[in-house]
């Protein structure tokens, strides 16, 4: 059979990382609370943004442990290699969306600055998966 082993390990790679970053997004969406109650921030503009930005980990995560489980499934049939080059594709939209988000959110604290390098590293695994995505699809033409 051919197939990509490289979007096999990608897929893998994402699931590992989707697990961590689901269990992080629950931690976050149960301790929200208390975390705008102590610095006193719950109901304001802030608070809406941290609580914004949790949600968004834990849709990232999901979309990246979907995303995942297609690339383990479809490594060695190229021709539904499409479905994760169409996953890969979301993923980096909901990467630029998580930039976004976070520059709309440092422009809202005073005294803090977006760290674009760290940021930017968000996009690897994404065009990695997307990458191996469309290596796969090509390997059926």
């Amino acid at each position: 059979m051919k197939g990509s082993t490289f979007l096999k390990v990608m897929g893998i790679l994402m699931i590992v990382f989707a697990a961590i970053a689901l269990v992080m997004g629950v931690i976050a969406i149960l301790d929200i609370g208390a975390v705008l109650a102590l610095l006193g921030v719950a109901g304001t503009k802030f608070g809406a943004i941290l609580t914004a930005v949790s949600v968004l980990i834990l849709v990232g995560a999901a979309l990246d442990l979907a995303a995942g489980i297609f690339g383990v499934k479809y490594w060695n049939r190229p021709e539904r290699a499409g479905v994760c080059v169409t996953w890969g594709a979301i993923l980096i939209v909901v990467c630029a969306a998580s930039l976004l988000l976070n520059i709309i959110a440092y422009a809202n604290i005073p005294g803090l600055r977006v760290n674009f390098l760290n940021t930017l590293t968000s996009f690897v695994m994404p065009a990695l998966y997307l990458i191996a995505a469309i290596q796969c699809r090509n390997l059926g033409r």
